[in-house]
């Protein structure tokens, strides 16, 4: 049998995935970096929260944020998209 997959999960490539509980990346000496070919795609079930001491870059050609619920962008500035 195959093992669960998330819904977005490609059919190669890399995968990161968490289908219950609490899934954390952290880097507290450092920074994250994510570059894809194609796409990028972060599917939250309930919340998902970004905290960055200094700085927090999002761009692409197409950049989208979306919610069902309200949602908070908190910052000094806030940018989204190219």
């Amino acid at each position: 049998t195959a093992s669960p997959r998330a819904n977005a999960a490609g059919e190669q490539g890399v995968s990161l995935s968490n289908l219950e509980g609490t899934f954390e990346v952290i880097c507290p000496s450092g920074s994250l970096s994510v570059t894809a070919g194609k796409n990028i795609v972060v599917d939250v079930t309930e919340q998902m929260s970004v905290a960055a001491a200094s700085s927090c870059t999002v761009k692409g050609r197409t950049t989208t944020i979306s919610s069902g619920l309200p949602t908070t962008l908190q910052g000094k500035t806030k940018s989204v998209g190219p």
